[in-house]
């Protein structure tokens, strides 16, 4: 990792053991594991919404482009979109407005991609109200051969609450 991504944190192939600090994430990961049967990731219509709710406004669903050479956010969860003070449904990864941190962004997709594994990351997302956030990020795969979007649920793990205004 470049010393510009110092800051961030990402584990590759991650066991159920490496989750067990964050129960949302490891029930996540575990419905996940549920799903594959075998294969080599899931496919996105494998989860109803109904299953996916406990997590939907974190959840992150990016469809691959071009083998990864892009990323097109279908969904930006409404509680990250709060939280980044941005909605980046239905725009490219490569449009993120933060632009310090695509990076980071494009080589744990790409990544993702490339090993067809589940990752945790950690980083700070360079946002006004949280300093680190945390993230599985999980692979999905239509035709169980090619990794084709990723499912990341995203939680603040460090806010800064704004102070009171004075009257």
């Amino acid at each position: 990792m470049s010393d510009n991504m110092a800051e961030y944190s990402v584990v590759y192939d991650v066991t159920e053991a490496e989750l067990t600090h964050d129960p949302r994430l490891l029930a996540l990961f575990r419905l996940w594991q549920s799903k594959r049967q075998g294969r080599l990731a899931p496919a996105r219509a494998d989860f109803s919404t109904e299953e996916l709710r406990p997590w939907l406004g974190n959840i992150i669903l990016l469809d691959v482009v071009d083998g990864g050479k892009d990323f097109h956010y279908r969904l930006f969860g409404s509680v990250v979109a709060r939280e980044a003070g941005f909605d980046m449904t239905g725009k490219m990864l490569s449009h993120y407005p933060i632009k310090s941190r695509l990076p980071f962004l494009f080589e744990v997709h790409r990544e993702l991609v490339r090993r067809a594994c589940p990752a945790l990351t950690e980083h700070n997302p360079a946002v006004p109200n949280v300093r680190r956030r945390r993230r599985l990020l999980l692979p999905f795969s239509r035709d169980g051969k090619t990794i084709d979007m990723t499912l990341s649920a995203n939680y603040a793990i460090d806010v800064v609450t704004p102070p009171e205004r004075y009257l």
